[in-house]
């Protein structure tokens, strides 16, 4: 309809156009951080015409949500019982508030902005939240996450030792006691690093230390070591510092600076348990020690004082995960209920192996093939990293699974949900689904990319809603069938890049020589085979571990091999590709499948000749 009436290359918007424009122009980067303040306010029109009756806010919270929808929404006056759709509010305007509202230390989701959708409502909400949480953080309880969940119904054997840790690189200027304070900060800031299961809460129950733990940095000197010696002595101090870090002996989070001699960089080891913050919180870690310690602009080196609170995103995930939208992404996994899955390898039997027993095999890629394969694969297929990495991945395995369905079980990060960005909160949001992937016939690697990238998008939202509503089968509420689908023996994860973007000027790097000794780390020992994957120093990492009583050793050197060879392959192939190739999945809200997509791409080949 609108078509017909407005001629094309229209934009509508709720504001005078032009004049934002004119205002962005003028608050460039380089301008907004010395000028801010000499630069006029983006224009705005009057208040519409409402039945509502015009009420001014009153208290401070009121008058800071009202400055933030004002700035949103282009209006120059909004009252306290305007609702925010009736102003011309809609979801996009709704994430831009989350967004600048998160900057402005304010907490809420985008969900509860659409449920309390006037600045009363919502002020008062988030009044009685945070009364409730201060309730709830003075007796100390916080709810389970599933990862949390995961780890303590997990066999002993697999629990001990748990943590992950990784190396940085610290520039000699930065002195041991400047370091101390911003690990303190850090440790401050980021609650889940101080998380602690106290014997008098109900057991299980996780709670946050109400002061940073004493002595964040533990110092180990290596001036007096051999050169030759200090990788190895390092390798001996992450073992022991990751099996110190046991549930019930807090704190679950560590910091060991290696000192190096005078005028050579130091190396800090930053080390966790997996119930108190996931492999992925790490490069949130790293951003905010650089962001204290990198001479930047003035203001940013506060930016960890105002890092979301991981007791607000654990009430986030779990009431999202109590919702209908929730419940109803849960049907792509009934639906898989009954289908068959590969023989190969064996499931778990009841003894399993030690996690010490396992068979681990190591493959990275150069850093010119890592290049390669991280800009090229999103140049030809629209692809994630962790896409190309699981392709290979099921080539390599359905060879020897035959023609049933390969069942891998996806572990990915909870990153975000119903417009809550969780990017940025340092937590154990690790998730996990099983996802069944069907190898294409042939060996075309187009065919292969594209089967697979589309088969890992139908799962809703990477399979967090799956892992968050079987975490509730203890509830009334569980959904039933959870149980009844497959066990995988497989276990895949892509953990990210640790080093991006590269920088020689911070003062703050990833090591770049020490090899990344416990990023490895499977997250259970109850795997056939667990493989994880990771960018660091610029180089992809490929780490198996395998079960020796299902997969014998020759096997899985080959297979680890393969796998490595197979990436190269596929990454080889995006580089030679001559144009883009797209799927249905790379357009979500055009709801198009495969048939309608060929047939718009033809429309586009023809209008083009």
């Amino acid at each position: 309809m609108l078509a017909s009436k407005v001629p094309a290359q229209v934009v509508v918007s709720p504001s005078n156009l032009a004049a934002v424009i004119d205002w962005a122009r003028q608050a460039t980067p380089e301008r907004y951080g010395a000028e801010a303040s000499s630069l006029p306010a983006p224009a705005t029109h009057a208040r519409p015409g409402l039945e509502t009756a015009f009420v001014a806010p009153v208290s401070e919270l009121e008058l800071r949500l009202a400055t933030l929808w004002q700035e949103c929404l282009g209006i120059d006056r909004i009252g306290l019982h305007d609702d925010f759709f009736e102003l011309g509010g809609n979801s996009v305007l709704a994430i831009q508030i989350m967004v600048n509202a998160r900057k402005a230390g304010l907490n809420f989701n985008v969900q509860q902005l659409f449920q309390y959708s006037t600045l009363a409502e919502l002020a008062a909400f988030m009044e009685s939240a945070d009364a409730g949480g201060a309730e709830a953080q003075s007796r100390g309880a916080l709810p389970l996450l599933p990862a949390q969940r995961r780890f303590f119904e997990a066999d002993a054997q697999d629990q001990q030792p748990a943590a992950w840790s990784m190396l940085l690189e610290i520039d000699s200027g930065v002195d041991p006691a400047s370091l101390q304070s911003h690990l303190a900060q850090l440790l401050a800031s980021h609650d889940a690093l101080r998380l602690h299961f106290p014997t008098e809460l109900e057991p299980r129950t996780p709670a946050i230390a109400a002061t940073p733990a004493v002595g964040a940095l533990e110092a180990v000197d290596l001036r007096e070591t051999a050169p030759a010696d200090r990788a190895a002595a390092i390798a001996a101090a992450a073992e022991r510092a990751r099996a110190e870090l046991r549930i019930g002996q807090a704190p679950l989070a560590k910091f060991v600076l290696f000192r190096a001699d005078e005028g050579e960089a130091s190396t800090l080891l930053l080390a966790a348990h997996p119930a108190a913050a996931d492999p992925g919180s790490a490069r949130i870690l790293i951003e905010a020690l650089r962001m204290a310690i990198d001479p930047v602009a003035p203001g940013v080196r506060d930016a960890s004082a105002q890092a979301p609170r991981y007791r607000m995103a654990a009430s986030s995930v779990l009431e999202f995960a109590r919702s209908p939208v929730a419940l109803k992404e849960f049907g792509y996994w009934e639906a898989m209920r009954g289908r068959e899955i590969a023989a190969w390898p064996a499931a778990r039997g009841n003894g399993g192996v030690e996690s010490a027993r396992r068979v681990q095999h190591s493959v990275s890629l150069g850093r010119e093939e890592t290049r390669v394969l991280l800009a090229e694969a999103p140049r030809a297929y629209r692809a994630r990293t962790e896409e190309f990495v699981l392709a290979a991945l099921v080539k390599v395995l359905s060879e020897r699974a035959g023609d049933c369905p390969l069942w891998i079980d996806c572990h990915a990060r909870l990153d975000a949900l119903a417009g809550e960005s969780l990017r940025e909160v340092v937590g154990p949001f690790a998730t996990v689904a099983p996802v069944a992937f069907q190898k294409p016939a042939g060996d075309d690697p187009g065919m292969l990319l594209t089967a697979i990238k589309e088969q890992w998008r139908a799962a809703p939202r990477g399979g967090a809603s799956y892992d968050l509503l079987c975490a509730l089968r203890d509830e009334a509420d569980r959904p039933g069938g959870a149980q009844s689908l497959p066990d995988p023996s497989i276990g895949f994860a892509y953990l990210g890049e640790f080093d991006h973007p590269p920088t020689a000027a911070s003062a703050v790097r990833v090591h770049p020589s020490v090899p990344p000794a416990g990023l490895e780390r499977p997250e259970r020992a109850g795997y056939a085979i667990s493989v994880r994957s990771f960018v660091y120093s610029q180089c992809l990492h490929l780490h198996w571990s395998v079960d020796p009583a299902r997969v014998d050793r020759d096997t899985a050197r080959v297979l680890a091999s393969a796998h490595g060879s197979e990436v190269q392959a596929l990454a080889r192939h995006c580089a030679a590709a001559e144009s883009e190739v797209v799927t249905p999945s790379d357009f979500p809200l055009a709801y198009l499948d495969s048939k309608k997509l060929q047939k718009i791409l033809k429309l586009l080949e023809k209008a083009e000749r």
